[in-house]
């Protein structure tokens, strides 16, 4: 074993790099870290075992959410997202969802077995503001209300987070959401929180922001998307 005790160790040669070689099987070790005698794979990073050992790992999945779109809305009916992972997480927040006809609701569909089935939902929410209420449906709603014109008085304008779980097959793929609706003449507005599942296992591939009577959006909303994956 060496030893070499000195304040500065620097090459002989400008710009030279200053290479540690141990012999053998040996390793560098500094101030009583030992570090790998190999290099990694691509993307591993350097981690301590608490006991001055270290070693190179994968990298942890990010548990957060990363930005997959941002979705302006034109003169349709339905806003579709399609291949769908089916173990991610999506969230959706909406802005500025306003219907062209009065009566009409914002509600969702789920893709699977290759349609938008209508008649296997069941939702319940409650609804606070000038109008409270609670308001349950289904199996048989043909999609999931999530910014319901509750007083019929008007077009609205819905805003909110829509978070969507459990594609894979042998689940029962579900909503949350937290909205926020009212009307531009403000004599009626209020606070939208529910959640809806489909009535049946199948795989879902793909969701779809639709409005009901035929009516259209305007061009002023928009949608922005999310996924979280691997949970």
């Amino acid at each position: 074993m060496s030893t070499i005790k000195a304040n500065t160790v620097q090459p002989t040669t400008t710009n030279a790099n200053l290479n540690l070689n141990p012999d053998g099987s040996g390793a560098v070790i500094v101030d009583g870290l030992t570090f790998p005698t190999a290099d990694g794979s691509a993307n591993q990073y350097l981690k301590t075992d608490g006991s001055g050992n270290l070693d190179w790992v994968d990298a942890p999945a990010a548990s957060g959410w990363s930005f997959v779109s941002d979705t302006a809305l034109t003169a349709v009916n339905d806003i579709t997202y399609s291949s769908l992972t089916a173990t991610s997480q999506y969230q959706f927040v909406l802005s500025g969802i306003y219907p062209s006809t009065a009566g009409a609701e914002l509600g969702v569909q789920f893709y699977w077995s290759g349609s938008y089935p209508t008649g296997v939902y069941s939702y319940n929410f409650v609804y606070s503001g000038t109008d409270g209420d609670v308001e349950s449906g289904g199996p048989n709603g043909g999609y999931i209300p999530i910014g319901p014109d509750l007083k019929n008085s008007g077009p609205h304008n819905v805003m909110g987070i829509v978070t969507f779980a459990g594609l894979e097959s042998g689940t029962n793929a579900f909503i949350a959401y937290n909205c926020h609706v009212y009307d531009n003449s403000a004599s009626f507005y209020g606070h939208v929180t529910g959640v809806g599942r489909q009535a049946d296992t199948a795989e879902v591939t793909g969701i779809r922001f639709i409005l009901s009577g035929g009516a259209n959006y305007a061009a002023s909303g928009k949608i922005k998307m999310y996924e979280r994956a691997g949970v």
